[in-house]
């Protein structure tokens, strides 16, 4: 009796065992590691500095500048991909020749890995790549896209939203063929626009999808590296340097491992802070 009892338990145990050792012991480790003054090249190890490194990261001017870059391409990215989502999700629910195979090309940028992405972009985007000669070719001058911090950060936006805009639309075009009908047929036989039934039936049905679209897309914004890193490696003259960016080369770099994990810690609550702002705004049923 007490074995079946416990049978529920022993079938949870692989679960729980990936959990502890890749969510569980890594957020306590760097908890940690946060408190602590740590090079790791010092033979000596780590010391216990409590607070003071928290003190340190709040007067360190790259971090403040580190973090506005982040906030800037996080909700930059994020209303482009909505923009970009919403016109490609209109688009993919209207009835064309051919509307099969664009929802299926819409997938192929999600399932590329952002690295593969980066690089060709980089490619692409290269004073020399495919898009300035094609620039050329239409009459336009040619963009050194990467080459200067006045135009690296909105490229870096554009190569995002070309990955992601199609996630936005996939939720979206789900939400919308989950609409109920009636609402649409009253307000078709009351004389509604079709873009009326977007505005003022369609979009407000599907409030609580779009917002639990933009918070996975803000959270991965947020802490988005691989991309960044590609592409710029956060230059030039560390125009892209984002706190991932930055957590990076502490960690790496400079060996700051107590500075790491305290950039970790405060990705992690600044995420946990805007999960929790759009969640409220979701109406459980």
């Amino acid at each position: 009796m007490k074995i079946k009892s416990l049978y529920p338990f022993f079938l949870v145990l692989p679960a729980w065992g990936y959990l502890i050792a890749f969510t569980v012991f890594p957020t306590a480790y760097n908890w940690w590691l946060s408190f602590m003054d740590w090079y790791f090249a010092n033979p000596l190890g780590p010391s216990y500095i409590g607070l003071e490194g928290f003190k340190n990261l709040i007067y360190d001017p790259i971090f403040h500048y580190s973090l506005i870059t982040t906030l800037i391409y996080t909700f930059g990215v994020t209303l482009l991909e909505l923009i970009i989502g919403l016109s490609l999700a209109l688009l993919a629910t209207q009835e064309f020749r051919g509307r099969r195979l664009f929802r299926t090309l819409l997938i192929l940028p999600i399932a590329i890995t952002p690295v593969a992405v980066g690089l060709t972009w980089k490619v692409l985007l290269n004073t020399d790549g495919i898009v300035n000669f094609l620039l050329k070719i239409i009459g336009l001058k040619p963009i050194s896209w990467f080459a200067y911090p006045t135009t690296a950060l909105y490229s870096l936006m554009l190569v995002d939203a070309w990955q992601w805009s199609p996630f936005i639309a996939l939720s979206i075009i789900a939400a919308f063929e989950a609409l109920p009908i009636p609402p649409i047929e009253a307000a078709i036989i009351d004389g509604a626009s079709y873009w009326q039934q977007i505005r003022y039936i369609k979009l407000p049905l599907i409030k609580d999808v779009l917002t639990i679209a933009l918070m996975f897309r803000l959270c991965d914004a947020f802490k988005t590296f691989d991309i960044i890193f590609a592409i710029t490696g956060g230059g030039p003259a560390n125009a892209t340097q984002t706190l991932a960016i930055y957590t990076y080369y502490n960690a790496f770099y400079w060996l700051l491992m107590g500075n790491a994990g305290r950039l970790c810690t405060f990705i992690f609550y600044f995420s946990f802070v805007i999960v929790y702002i759009l969640a409220r705004r979701i109406k459980v049923e």
